[in-house]
């Protein structure tokens, strides 16, 4: 990432005031296989220190060219530490001499970054450099303010993902021969519409998709402990780009004028 004639200090404080908002980046991951699940792992985040930031945050190299600074993204001058258990993210400051600019050279592991979030941390690089505020991602927010009463799910229903619920519907079989483009994803969520509307008697319904890209991490093999022994002796298996899980908001309105083909559709 090369800056518009930055240099160095100006260019670290940017980049210290990007990570104050994005906080998991200098986290870690903690596993302990007698206290947590095999598969699962916290993360740590810790306060922002001095001593953390010099740790991830490598300055004062001098190249002579553009090509110079990107031979180094295959060749580091020193060990990138954003590996398991962390912290998962570095930092090599640079100066190029042909521009007369500083750049970041980063490094990020691939559990705390997908397409999105890097494209808003070039965003908030660039909204830092120009000297625009960056305002911390924290507020308080409750989704339902006016208290519910408790839900009681019956025991059949009970699973440990959640509530299941399961129901006849033989017309929708019909209704898909009539009408071919109703994908069974489209009735999914026309029924789960439904149901989100019949719990919370709210005229709109607000539902996320959440799908793991990778069960596992990439190139790596599980075994009965986690992380896998291929991660404990290669930890550069992880170390690689890519989402780990992709999000998807809808908001759909609910009109009881509607018909069900037009809802559907």
């Amino acid at each position: 990432m090369l800056s518009n004639g930055a240099a160095f200090k100006e260019l670290r404080s940017a980049l210290v005031a990007n990570l104050a908002r994005h906080p998991v980046l200098l986290s870690y991951i903690i596993t302990d296989a007698t206290s947590l699940e095999s598969q699962l792992g916290l993360y740590i985040i810790l306060r922002q220190i001095t001593e953390m930031l010099d740790q991830c945050i490598k300055s004062d190299l001098v190249v002579d060219s553009l090509e110079d600074a990107a031979e180094i993204t295959t060749k580091y001058p020193f060990r990138m530490p954003a590996l398991l258990p962390g912290p998962l993210f570095a930092a090599l400051l640079i100066l190029v001499r042909e521009m007369q600019s500083a750049a970041i050279i980063t490094s990020f592991a691939h559990t705390v970054l997908d397409k999105t979030t890097h494209g808003m941390f070039h965003r908030d690089i660039d909204m830092a450099l120009s000297g625009q505020p960056l305002e911390l991602l924290f507020c308080h927010h409750a989704l339902w303010p006016i208290p519910t009463p408790e839900i009681i799910i019956p025991p059949d229903r009970v699973h440990r993902g959640g509530e299941v619920a399961v129901f006849a519907a033989p017309s929708i079989t019909r209704l898909r021969q009539q009408y071919p483009h109703l994908t069974a994803s489209i009735v999914v969520q026309a029924a789960l519409i439904i149901f989100i509307r019949s719990r919370t008697n709210h005229s709109q319904a607000l539902f996320i998709n959440i799908k793991a890209a990778h069960y596992e991490y990439p190139f790596a093999e599980y075994g009965d402990s986690f992380p896998p022994s291929s991660i404990k002796t290669h930890p550069d298996a992880v170390d690689v780009a890519g989402s780990s899980f992709n999000w998807a908001l809808s908001l759909v309105a609910f009109r009881p004028d509607e018909t069900v083909l037009d809802f559907s559709t």
